[in-house]
């Protein structure tokens, strides 16, 4: 299970490294000057927070009490799909936003809470020695990874696009869909599901 959870966060930093390009690339062909990028990005940001501020406070809390972790698990990473798979078709500051949007709302809230959950069956030791590993260099090492292997394949001339941004990002969400099945079963049983 902790391997699992270290290579689903690790996916999901895929996702979101690659939704955050895209979108980076779009805010700067829709808005070329600097100060209209900021404009638009203090807005976007502010909305982001206030979408991830209910789904914390209001949906999260009641998702995890009547829904399926497994349910949770698998439709989070299906929607990202679902949005990668928008993004692809129509490659544009909206859909790239509403990508990052999602992915993001989704990470402060729900996944992360999801995430715990998984945690609960370990004994306090192993919880604590395994977070550091998954929730510190899962989570930095997802990205930073990510960030690395794009520089790299760049300077090999290869130009990276949103639709393939797109695509590695809804490739990444299929990993996370997955492996989500697994590492619920077992907390699923135990809740009588």
């Amino acid at each position: 299970l902790l391997a699992l959870l270290l290579i689903i966060v690790l996916a999901t930093q895929v996702v979101s490294a690659s939704l955050e390009l895209a979108f980076q690339h779009q805010l700067s062909e829709a808005y070329p000057k600097r100060d209209a990028q900021n404009a638009f990005s203090g807005m976007y940001f502010a909305y982001l927070n206030g979408a991830a501020f209910v789904m914390q406070f209001l949906v999260a809390p009641l998702v995890l009490r009547f829904v399926p972790l497994r349910m949770v698990h698998i439709v989070m990473p299906a929607a990202h799909i679902a949005a990668a798979s928008f993004l692809f078709q129509s490659p544009a500051l909206f859909s790239a936003g509403l990508a990052y949007m999602l992915f993001k709302t989704f990470d402060y809230s729900l996944f992360r809470a999801a995430k715990e959950i998984l945690y609960i069956p370990f004994s306090f030791d192993v919880r604590y020695r395994s977070k550091e590993i998954i929730d510190v260099f899962g989570y930095r090492f997802g990205k930073g990874g990510m960030a690395l292997a794009i520089k790299m394949i760049e300077q090999a001339k290869v130009v990276f696009t949103d639709g393939v941004f797109a695509c590695i990002a809804a490739g990444a969400a299929a990993v996370w869909l997955v492996l989500g099945v697994p590492a619920t079963k077992k907390k699923d049983s135990e809740r009588g599901v």
